[in-house]
C-alpha cells in the first residue's frame, strides 16, 4: 500500500510540473496581469486561486527562475 504522505507528494510534484509549465509560456508576465493568469491556471489545475500564491506554487516557479 503506497503511503499517503508519498501520495500527495506525487499529486504536488505533477500539478507543480503542469503550473512550471504554463507559467513559462509568460515568465514576464506585469503585476497587473498575473494574477488574471494565475486564476486561469488554476481553474485549469483544479487548484484554489489562493494556493497559487503559495510558496507551493508561485513562489518556488520564482526560485526556480532565480
Amino acid at each position: 500500500m503506497v503511503n499517503r504522505h508519498q501520495e500527495l507528494t506525487d499529486e504536488y510534484e505533477k500539478r507543480y510540473q503542469q503550473f512550471a509549465e504554463m507559467r513559462n509560456k509568460y515568465p514576464n508576465i506585469k503585476n497587473s496581469n498575473r494574477s488574471h493568469y494565475l486564476e486561469v491556471i488554476a481553474k485549469k489545475l483544479h487548484l484554489s486561486h489562493d494556493r497559487m500564491y503559495s510558496r507551493y506554487y508561485e513562489g518556488r516557479w520564482q526560485d526556480e527562475q532565480n
